[in-house]
C-alpha cells in the first residue's frame, strides 16, 4: 500500500490503532507490519505503544488532545489526579504528565507527545467521571468530577489517609485553591466508594478544612 492511500483514510482519527488498520486494509499481517516499521523510519507515522500509531504533524487533519489520546493508549481509563485538579483549577501547576485512573495495572507510557501515567483503582471504585470535548477538537475523553479527581489524589497519597493530617500538608504538597467550588457531599460519597475506614476520616477532614 501507497503511504498516501495510507494517509487518506486515517488523517482524520484521533490515534490509529493495529486493529483499525487490520480491519480498514486487510493486508497480510507480516506485510502490513513491515510497512509500519518503514513509515515509522521514514518519520511519517509515529508509534505512541504498541499498535498505536499518529500521523505526523504535517499529515493530520485534526488537533491532538493529549487527554483523548490517554484513553486510546490504557483503557479503560480516566484522567484524574494532577491533571483533572489543574484543569478544573483547584491547584495552580500545570502538570507535564497526563495522569489517568485505571482498573488495570499502574503503567506508564512515555513517547513523543509526553508522559502518560495511569495508576489502578480496585473496580468499585473506577466512577466519578464524564464525558468532555475540547473545543472545536472532535475527539471525546473521560474525565473525573473535581470531587472525584481530589479523592483519587488522597487515595494514592498515604500521608493525606493518615489519622492526624498535618494542615500544612495541603498548602505544602498539593497548594490545594478554590476549595469553595466543592460539594462536601460529593466528597464524602466519593470517598465511600474505597471502603476504607481511613479514606473516610480523610475526606471528613477534608470537609472540614473547606467549612474554615
Amino acid at each position: 500500500m501507497k503511504y498516501d492511500d495510507f494517509r487518506q483514510k486515517v488523517q482524520h482519527l484521533p490515534v490509529i490503532s493495529g486493529e483499525a488498520m487490520k480491519l480498514l486494509f486487510q493486508e497480510n499481517p507480516h506485510t502490513l507490519k513491515n510497512q509500519l516499521q518503514n513509515w515509522i523510519r521514514q518519520k511519517k507515522i509515529i508509534r505512541l505503544r504498541k499498535s498505536v500509531y499518529i500521523l505526523n504533524e504535517d499529515d493530520r487533519k485534526m488537533n491532538l488532545s493529549l487527554m483523548a489520546i490517554a484513553m486510546n493508549l490504557y483503557s479503560p481509563a480516566y484522567v484524574s489526579l494532577e491533571t483533572a485538579l489543574s484543569f478544573y483549577g483547584l491547584i495552580p501547576e500545570k502538570t507535564t504528565a497526563i495522569t489517568c485512573i485505571t482498573t488495570r495495572k499502574t503503567k506508564t507510557f512515555q513517547n513523543e507527545l509526553g508522559r502518560f501515567v495511569f495508576q489502578h483503582v480496585k473496580l468499585e471504585a473506577f466512577s466519578g467521571y464524564r464525558q468532555h470535548q475540547d473545543g472545536n477538537q472532535s475527539a471525546v475523553y473521560s474525565i473525573a468530577m473535581p470531587e472525584k479527581a481530589l479523592i483519587d489524589y488522597i487515595y494514592l497519597h498515604r500521608e493525606f489517609r493518615l489519622a492526624t493530617v498535618d494542615e500544612k500538608i495541603w498548602e505544602e504538597n498539593l497548594r490545594l485553591q478554590h476549595v469553595e467550588t466543592l460539594d462536601p457531599n460529593k466528597i464524602r460519597g466519593y470517598a465511600a466508594l474505597f471502603q476504607r475506614a481511613d479514606m473516610r476520616l480523610a475526606a471528613e477532614a477534608l470537609c472540614r478544612r473547606m467549612e474554615k
